[in-house]
């Protein structure tokens, strides 16, 4: 199998892909999917075509990804947004600046 001593960090953007940082590269991807709206269906074991360059953002390159295991089968994605009638109150409500909120921030 494929085993490799290295660490690093990975970020999920969304349900849209993820980028990961390892050894001193930056590179994100998007997950692979085809159709659209309630016809999607994600490839979990899979990537589009992504970019990579160093932590500066320099030396640019694409990279292309692959599952090896655990193996999984293609399957429906979760919807993207979940409707809710606590969240269309919030949606609904007017943005207010909590300026407590900020001085606490800024004293951190």
């Amino acid at each position: 199998g494929y085993k490799y001593d290295v660490e690093g960090f990975w970020t999920l953007i969304y349900n849209q892909g993820f980028e990961f940082r390892v050894m001193g590269r930056k590179l994100f991807a998007f997950f692979k999917w085809k159709g659209k709206g309630e016809n999607a269906t994600s490839f979990c074991n899979e990537i589009m075509p992504g970019w990579s360059h160093d932590v500066l953002g320099n030396d640019w390159a694409c990279i292309q990804g692959t599952r090896i295991e655990p193996k999984q089968k293609a399957r429906k994605p979760a919807p993207a947004v979940y409707q809710s009638e606590a969240k269309e109150m919030r949606l609904q409500q007017k943005y207010k600046t909590n300026v407590d909120f900020i001085d606490q921030i800024n004293r951190a």
